[in-house]
């Protein structure tokens, strides 16, 4: 039983020596509550923020994304105060790329457009109370077609 539990201890042990992500709160609201924080990895006597969170004074999120080398990466998302998503979308190297949703406060969809390379490229969507009103086509940044409905 004592070997049993002396192994047990050295495994976590082990394993937890592996975990070289730390939690940073970065900035506090007046109530002590998290208004930023930070997940930084440390590696090779450096340190990286890897993910980045901010909150509003009600506690609920509003900024949450990924981060590599200083720049935005991988998924962001965006909420409005009332919990409802804003914004989200994928970015590499800092630049919007792939598909974004924008949506108004109320959790209808407002748009949804293209990125390659931070520059518009594909279709643009916008919406009307969930309803497509406008398509804009774009091509390496320039619009190249428009269609109304």
């Amino acid at each position: 039983m004592i070997k049993d539990l002396i192994f047990i201890l050295i495994i976590v042990s082990l394993l937890s020596c592996n975990n070289n992500t730390v939690q940073s709160v970065d900035a506090k609201f007046p109530d002590g509550k998290p208004a930023k924080v930070s997940w930084i990895k440390q590696e090779n006597g450096k340190n990286d923020t890897i993910k980045r969170l901010e909150y509003y004074s009600n506690g609920k999120k509003k900024i949450e994304g990924g981060v590599k080398n200083g720049k935005r990466s991988g998924k962001w998302t965006y909420w409005f105060e009332n919990g409802n998503i804003w914004s989200e979308g994928s970015f590499i190297n800092g630049l919007s790329d792939g598909q974004f949703n924008i949506f108004n406060e109320d959790g209808s969809k407002y748009m949804q457009s293209n990125y390659k390379n931070g520059v518009p490229d594909g279709c643009w969507t916008f919406f009307n109370n969930n309803i497509k009103k406008k398509e804009v086509y774009f091509k390496d940044g320039k619009s190249i077609k428009e269609a109304n409905f």
